[in-house]
């Protein structure tokens, strides 16, 4: 009977340490599946900076060319306004 019981207690023994050894592997999985989605959320966290940044100096190059438009447009004006103003006074 003490062998019967000891095979017994070695065999609950076994089945636990297995059972350990698989909880510790599927919380390596966790830990894993856990570092996988932190780096897809870094991922993306990053990519919204990248475009938040270039949409910022699409905007900024945007307002630069509108403003050397309208620049140039006054030059355009005011040079044809100086051109009209000697062809009347010359004339």
């Amino acid at each position: 009977m003490i062998r019967l019981d000891r095979r017994r207690a070695l065999s609950g023994l076994g089945v636990l340490a297995i059972a350990a050894t698989g909880a510790v592997t599927s919380g390596c999985g966790d830990s894993r599946e856990d570092q996988v989605n932190d780096a897809v959320n870094e991922a993306q966290e990053s990519a919204e900076e990248i475009q938040s940044t270039v949409q910022e100096q699409a905007d900024e190059a945007s307002q630069d060319v509108q403003q050397q438009a309208e620049d140039l447009q006054n030059e355009i004006e005011d040079q044809v306004d100086e051109a009209t103003q000697d062809s009347q006074d010359g004339g």
